[in-house]
């Protein structure tokens, strides 16, 4: 009797010990995709293909993300990466969805632009005082905290909305939330589009209070302005500058004027940006994207320049990032930076 006991014991703990181990990680990057998945809650078809494919998204991106992080530890890069919530889908998967400034097209509102010229010595020598060495006009009270975009390619219409709200608080005291919805849905909807639209539309309307025009991420109306959407007094944009691809002059009105509408060329590792400079890019070339440039400064002899995103506050630093200045990187500098006048 006491013999079948122990042979029924040792059967137990055997199938015991299969069970665990089958449902227990055996290596590191089993080890990552667990800790991933119940760390950002993913739910998923339970099907072996969608598994994988998400897997193979996840442990792609964290062999590239311990790679660079690496050279970080050995001060060869000058900002780290990590896993984020973007990371289980594939590279076009996040094209499709997290981009949206149409910067390889001609805007039609293009023309209306007041067109600022490079800063010259001369009126550098003029200035009453230099620029301060750090500046950020998050720490000002006139911009709005980070937003998410969702699957909609709208990041310009964040960024355009973003640089007037900044505009109305800064010069006349209105600082109320401005609805994203509306200008994505009065100009160019989820496809991607340009900072000129949302100017110019607002220049005949004015804006909309996010909370009477609330972001869905996806179209949900024809450009609704009905009179039951009050129009916020102040808001109306009178023009916009197009600033120079000149560092210099961009810091000039940037610190003088305000937050400014930017935009740069996006490659397969900034989506992995958690904290530091932003300095090099690596990776296949995923699209344009506009975000709002709020500040600037220097960390360790590397000048950078402050923006906020439109991904939530999971990305980065607590959803801002900087980028290295001066060197033009991704064409952040020589592209399309806007200030808009109200």
């Amino acid at each position: 009797m006491e013999l079948k006991f122990v042979i029924f014991l040792l059967i137990l703990i055997n199938n015991f010990s299969i069970i665990m181990s089958a449902s227990m990680p055996d290596t590191e990057e089993d080890q990552v995709f667990a800790e991933y998945m119940n760390k950002f809650k993913i739910r998923l078809r339970k099907t072996a293909n969608e598994v994988d494919k998400v897997r193979n998204n996840v442990i792609g991106k964290y062999r590239m993300i311990k790679r660079h992080n690496e050279r970080f530890r050995k001060g060869k890069e000058k900002f780290e990466m990590e896993l984020n919530k973007l990371s289980y889908l594939s590279f076009e998967e996040l094209k499709k969805s997290t981009l949206g400034f149409r910067g390889n097209e001609t805007s039609p509102y293009a023309s209306k632009a007041i067109v600022v010229q490079p800063i010259s010595k001369t009126s550098r020598t003029r200035r009453e005082a230099p620029l301060p060495e750090y500046w950020n006009w998050n720490d000002k009270g006139i911009v709005r905290p980070v937003q998410d975009q969702g699957t909609c390619s709208s990041c310009y219409a964040f960024a355009a909305i973003g640089a007037i709200e900044a505009a109305a608080c800064k010069t006349l005291g209105q600082c109320q939330k401005l609805s994203e919805q509306e200008a994505m849905e009065c100009t160019d909807l989820c496809s991607g589009g340009w900072d000129d639209a949302v100017y110019t539309y607002s220049i005949s309307t004015g804006g909309c209070t996010s909370s009477n025009y609330a972001y869905y991420g996806y179209k949900r109306q024809e450009c609704s302005t009905s009179k039951l959407r009050k129009r916020i007094t102040n808001t109306k944009v009178k023009g916009w500058y197009l600033l120079p691809n000149d560092e210099e002059t961009i810091r000039t009105y940037l610190y003088n004027v305000g937050p400014a509408f930017v935009s740069f060329y996006l490659y397969e590792n900034f989506y992995n940006f958690k904290s530091g400079i932003y300095s090099s890019y690596e990776g296949e070339y995923a699209g344009a994207h506009a975000v709002l440039l709020t500040g600037y400064g220097t960390e360790n002899g590397t000048d950078y320049w402050i923006m906020r995103n439109s991904w939530g506050v999971e990305f980065g630093e607590r959803g801002y990032f900087r980028m290295q200045r001066g060197i033009n990187l991704c064409n952040v500098e020589g592209w399309k930076v806007t200030i808009p006048i109200v």
